[in-house]
């Protein structure tokens, strides 16, 4: 019978993907653990790091030259480690499907550093050596001797590790080192600052395995042993017929469980792929063996059940009703499970939406930003990196730069978070291009020598001044050093004064104006710039020179303050948006695969509910197609419990990582598909069903 070998196309499907998943899970898990181990330097190094920051290649090779001399002296060896995370460049665009992630040792002595063996070549002699992972997509790591590090280096940014674990050679390495670096850049570094305070300077990769992977491959487990257990019980008339036959349980028991069982040994057929990986399977063909006997041991019991107990028509389709269900409950926890997954999908459709539906402001063209932030050979924050950030910001500023930071205005804060404290921040140069009029009518304008905070209320939330100025004074360091001014403007006058960006009128919105004298504070403001977001704070205005060549011209300053690794990238800030549906668009073309399969999964899911209601309600099903009723009248049941599943999907919103606009979009996407797909599938199986009566 056709419906029977397509319950099995639909159960191999599923054990199919299940297999598939966990062998990628268990490989990459191995991969990473055994990337990691390689990575260990504990058993013969200790790490430090430089306080001075070369930014030029002679400084850099006057650092070297000095590193060198100590090591002779002392009669120790060392590496230095330079990592990069990023993606890969094209004509000075980025190719978001395609990221890659370096990590580099250059090694003083290298046929003498034990840090060979990690990799099982210690005692080899080779020029330099590169390891590459098969699960770990782009990642790569190369050890190659000190002298290479000037010839493939554009950033000197790194971490070094002295081939030592004496704690007194360590330290009297680092004082003659100390020594010749202060002298060398007439510095006063200690010894303190060679150390490394934050683990993220060992510059180690993170890999990380969808954590909803395990879920999915749980619910498919389960889903698995139902739709086996529907099977099974779909089939207790002919067990009967056989027992009626004469046929003994174990013939009865090979004459029905065969096919089964061949398909979920077929279904683990994507072992082959990973033995042509030469991938390590000795584990999972153990566990994937233990669980083949499992299963054969529950379908035997059941269908040994089966053999000896009789029941009648309405208690077994009683039965049946409650596996169905069951089956569906899993289902819907799949689904929702798989929305992360599928996450990246509605965030195109969003983005799409977003950036096809809103017309940037004729102002934005003015302007440029870097787009997008990436790791690079170091992650930057605005609390390690600030002073960096500060000059970069001061750079820009004195060009013309706008700063705009809406982030935490009244219409993208929460309704929750009290009148007081939403506000925007500007500065000076934003100010100067786009006027702002005070209760008299006239220009609003600042001293950018000024140090104090400078807050600008509309004189309609004149009531708020005491509670912002007890909140500046408590929170924020310019606030406490320099003290407070507050400047009043009146909305009347400020129709026109509006975010450039949005287009979004901002006049009746708190303004906190950032100066120059600001940043002298102990404890200056945080200034959000280079944030990675599609809509920076800073605009770098581009006064008529072409976007190629602001860029020449900034990398040579992101390069003094190394900072040249993190923003690769130069945008016209108008493009921001068809930016970010750029990276999504290759976020999705990196995982493409992976989402195929899961994609597969969901019609797999789908497929077999619907094959499960159409062969337990087969007669009914043909009763009343032969008494002319439509097909959502044959169908209501199943249709009214998929549309059930969809609310209850809908209700219950589980995965914080995900927005409630995306898991929207994701689920009614699931929604739109399976229902036009269960109808493609329906006019397949009732013409199927035709053809057997006839």
């Amino acid at each position: 019978m056709k419906n029977k070998n397509l319950f099995l196309v639909a159960i191999f499907l599923l054990s199919f993907i299940l297999n598939s998943l966990t062998v990628y899970a268990n490989n990459y898990r191995s991969e990473a653990s055994l990337a990691l181990k390689q990575l260990d330097t504990s058993k013969y190094f200790i790490a430090f790091k430089l306080p001075v920051a070369p930014h030029t290649k002679k400084q850099f090779q006057q650092i070297i030259a000095t590193l060198n001399n100590c090591a002779q002296k002392m009669e120790l060896n060392y590496m230095e480690k330079h990592a990069y995370m990023g993606h890969v460049l094209r004509d000075g665009k980025i190719d978001y499907a395609r990221s890659f992630e370096e990590q580099n040792f250059y090694v003083y002595k290298l046929h003498q550093t034990h840090f060979l063996g990690n990799f099982g070549a210690l005692g080899t002699d080779k020029a330099e050596y590169s390891y590459h992972y098969p699960m770990l997509k782009g990642y790569q790591v190369t050890i190659q001797p000190l002298k290479q590090v000037f010839t493939s280096r554009k950033n000197f940014e790194g971490i070094f590790f002295l081939e030592t674990l004496d704690q007194e050679k360590y330290v009297t390495f680092l004082t003659l080192l100390n020594q010749d670096l202060n002298l060398a850049f007439k510095t006063h570094y200690t010894l303190n600052d060679y150390q490394i305070t934050r683990p993220t300077e060992l510059l180690l990769p993170l890999f990380e395995i969808d954590p909803s992977l395990k879920t999915i491959s749980n619910y498919l487990l389960i889903f698995i042993v139902i739709a086996l257990l529907i099977y099974f019980l779909l089939e207790w008339s002919q067990l009967r017929l056989c027992k009626l036959n004469g046929w003994s349980f174990s013939r009865s028991f090979f004459a029905l469980a065969s096919k089964p069982l061949a398909v979920l040994l077929l279904s683990i057929s994507g072992d082959l792929w990973a033995l042509y990986k030469k991938l390590d399977l000795t584990e999972l063909l153990f566990k994937q063996l233990i669980g083949f006997l499992i299963v054969f041991c529950v379908i035997y019991l059941v269908m040994l059940t089966m053999y000896w107990v009789s029941l009648n028509n309405i208690k077994e389709h009683y039965f049946s009703t409650i596996l169905f269900l069951l089956l569906s409950a899993v289902k819907v926890l799949l689904l929702t499970t798989l929305i992360s997954s599928f996450a990246p999908i509605g965030s195109l459709l969003i983005d799409g939406y977003n950036t096809f539906s809103h017309t940037p402001t004729t102002a934005s063209h003015k302007y440029a930003e870097f787009f997008p932030y990436v790791i690079g050979n170091n992650p930057v924050d605005d609390e390690s990196n600030y002073e960096d950030l500060k000059n970069i910001y001061q750079i820009a500023d004195h060009q013309g730069a706008l700063l705009l930071d809406d982030g935490g205005s009244s219409y993208k804060q929460p309704s929750t978070v009290p009148s007081y404290l939403v506000s925007v921040t500007l500065n000076i140069n934003y100010l100067n291009s786009y006027p702002l009029y005070d209760v008299d009518h006239h220009k609003i304008k600042i001293d950018p020598k000024i140090k104090q905070t400078i807050l600008i209320f509309p004189i309609n939330k004149k009531y708020l001044v005491a509670k912002r100025l007890e909140y500046e004074r408590k929170a924020t360091g310019v606030s406490q050093e320099y003290g407070i001014k507050v400047l009043y403007s009146d909305p009347k006058y400020n129709q026109g004064f509006k975010n450039i960006v949005t287009g979004k009128n901002i006049a009746n919105e708190i303004l906190r104006v950032i100066t120059p004298g600001n940043l002298k504070a102990k404890r200056p403001p945080i200034l959000n710039v280079l944030s990675g977001f599609s809509q920076d704070a800073l605009l770098i205005p581009l006064k008529g020179t072409s976007l190629p060549q602001l860029k020449k011209k900034w990398d040579l300053i992101l390069k003094k303050y190394n900072l040249s690794d993190n923003a690769p990238q130069m945008i016209r800030y108008d493009q921001g948006n068809i930016e970010e549906l750029r990276r999504t668009l290759g976020n999705i073309l990196a995982d493409l695969l992976e989402l195929l399969v899961l994609f597969l999964a969901v019609l797999a899911l789908s497929f077999y509910s619907l094959l499960s209601f159409f062969k337990k309600n087969l007669t009914q099903i043909e009763l009343k197609n032969a008494f002319g009723y439509s097909r959502l009248r044959n169908y209501y049941p199943y249709l009214a419990m998929l549309v059930f599943q969809y609310i209850v999907m809908l209700a219950f919103y589980p995965n914080q990582d995900v927005s409630k606009e995306v898991y929207l979009v994701v689920t009614s996407l699931f929604f739109v598909l399976e229902f036009f797909i269960l109808n493609l599938f329906i006019s397949y199986l009732e013409s199927e069903a035709k053809k057997n009566v006839k």
